[in-house]
């Protein structure tokens, strides 16, 4: 019969295509990328005298339900530094950093990470 609509496959075709949709969204949102800075701010006489700390990792996360809905402060360079700072007391910079985006996948949710290493210094 002409015009008649056949939910047999139009209830596949919603499901795939919000299933691509939730893929493509997720796709965007953990690409990985890495980036290297030799330094924070710090002025040419605190490098002269400056003695190293040691090393230090630092990070800021965020969880995402279902894969896709975030939770919370997003993840931000600027707080992964931070708290890279604060790991050893005394910290004025950092040098040799590499900043990464991580994710780890859970059931039913996942948690994406931007995580400094860097070494410290007074």
């Amino acid at each position: 019969m002409p015009g008649y609509w056949r939910p047999s496959i139009a209830v596949p075709v919603a499901a795939f295509m919000a299933g691509a949709a939730i893929l493509f969204m997720t796709g965007c949102s953990t690409s990985l990328h890495g980036s290297f800075i030799p330094y924070t701010y710090a002025g040419t006489t605190e490098r002269a005298s400056a003695t190293e700390l040691g090393a230090v990792v630092g990070h800021s996360c965020q969880t995402q339900p279902l894969y896709v809905l975030a939770m919370g402060d997003p993840a931000t360079t600027d707080a992964a530094i931070n708290d890279a700072k604060n790991q050893i007391s005394g910290t004025t910079f950092l040098a040799d950093l590499s900043i990464d985006d991580e994710t780890e996948w859970k059931f039913a949710y996942s948690i994406q990470c931007i995580v400094v290493r860097a070494t410290a210094y007074k």
